[in-house]
């Protein structure tokens, strides 16, 4: 059997702008490339976390056998919990199983 992994993840801040903040909330922005080494097309979903909110236009995102895909992500903190340069573990998974996890900072105004 392979050891490679079937699924990879990177995560980079979505260029130009990527924060956004009101009274209530603070939002990153952030940009998945996932790629799918696999023979099945799979969907990719994000863990939720108590405090957070992580949010993609399409849940689970899908991703065909032997694809990539780019994954839109809005990473969403109450304002009254948020702390600048804070960094939160995504956890990437299809069907509940958890395929990769990338940890991104945070971004925004200060309190």
């Amino acid at each position: 059997a392979s050891h490679r992994r079937g699924i990879e993840v990177q995560v980079l801040r979505a260029p130009g702008d990527s924060t956004s903040a009101d009274a209530n909330q603070v939002v990153n922005l952030f940009v998945a490339r996932l790629v799918n080494k696999t023979d099945d097309d799979v969907g990719i979903r994000l863990r939720q976390r108590p405090g957070w909110s992580f949010v993609t236009p399409i849940d689970p995102w899908p991703v065909v056998a032997g694809g990539t895909a780019t994954m839109t992500i809005f990473v969403r903190r109450a304002r009254a919990d948020f702390r600048p340069g804070e960094r939160v573990a995504l956890v990437f998974e299809t069907n509940g199983r958890e395929v990769q996890r990338q940890t991104v900072t945070l971004l925004g105004p200060q309190q």
